[in-house]
């Protein structure tokens, strides 16, 4: 009851491109780790048609989309990276090669392994997303059922109950949208070095996953015209997640700078004249940090 035709499993990845004050060196930093997901052929010219002061949608590699190169195996996928101004985009897709034949639900996760191969262990900085789409083999069979399977063969630890965002309907199938978000950042404790700051993993975890299944070929092909579609979608979310997260980081740094810096005012009433410099100094270096925190913070609020 829960087999698929056409399954197809999508990893929509987001890196940050340029972050607000980084310099060059920042900028090629960045590019490394988003071209670490990609194959070593692709890495050398994958950023010669990012050449914009501001994009809001540029395909990175000339014919758009690059084949998994291990053609002699049972499935097929590609990868496809765009730049979305300030972001990177990457979506991975993997299937099997296009036929009627019936697979079952246990699929995805053989499709989710292959993909985190090709990731070669790099993550997100921003954010991620998992689309299932396929045909249902029996358009009589209810697709919750279906889509509890799915979900369930991603093994990312989502409970059905209660992770459910919602269920809708878009061009004759049937969507379901299950997403996880909760902050793991400590409200007390030392915070990292303004210098170093910690990964988006270290603030928060998120799990994002749409299942879209279609009762019929008609509908599945007119739907799959959508793919690439979602990139811009996706993205947006991720961001303002993302965002919020590091809104969340600079909060704590605001709230210990704020602490220590009360503290010089008062050891600076009772401290010999001979210490009275380096506290002054301390003083100096909290509040320069603080005021470049405090302007971080209002972009990020823009930004959400």
């Amino acid at each position: 009851m829960s087999d698929l035709i056409y399954p197809n499993l999508y990893l929509f990845l987001y890196d940050l491109r340029e972050g607000l004050g980084e310099s060059p060196d920042d900028l090629d930093k960045n590019r490394k780790l988003f071209a670490g997901k990609l194959p070593e052929s692709l890495r050398d010219t994958l950023f010669q048609l990012d050449i914009a002061v501001e994009t809001e949608y540029r395909e990175l590699l000339p014919n758009q989309i690059e084949k998994f190169p291990d053609r002699d195996k049972p499935f097929e996928g590609y990868y496809y990276p765009v730049r979305l101004n300030d972001t990177y985009g990457l979506l991975l897709a993997c299937s099997f090669a296009q036929n009627s034949t019936r697979h079952p639900a246990e699929c995805v996760a053989k499709f989710k392994g292959i993909i985190e191969e090709k990731l070669n262990g790099y993550a997100a900085t921003i954010g991620q997303t998992w689309l299932i789409f396929a045909q249902q083999a029996n358009p009589n069979a209810n697709p919750e059922e279906i889509a509890k399977k799915c979900c369930k063969e991603l093994q990312l630890g989502l409970n059905w109950e209660q992770d459910l965002q919602g269920q809708g309907r878009l061009l004759g199938g049937t969507l379901f949208e299950l997403s996880r978000y909760r902050l793991v950042m400590r409200e007390t404790g030392d915070l990292p070095s303004p210098a170093q700051p910690p990964s988006i993993q270290d603030i928060q975890q998120s799990q994002h996953v749409i299942i879209a299944l279609y009762p019929d070929e008609t509908a599945a092909k007119k739907a799959a015209k959508l793919n690439f579609s979602w990139m811009r979608l996706f993205g947006y979310r991720h961001k303002i997640l993302w965002a919020y997260g590091q809104s969340r980081y600079l909060k704590q740094q605001l709230k210990k700078q704020f602490a220590d810096s009360q503290v010089y005012v008062r050891d600076s009433k009772t401290a010999p004249l001979k210490k009275r410099s380096k506290i002054l100094a301390d003083a100096q270096e909290t509040l320069f940090n603080y005021t470049i925190a405090l302007n971080n913070i209002v972009n990020q609020s823009r930004t959400v």
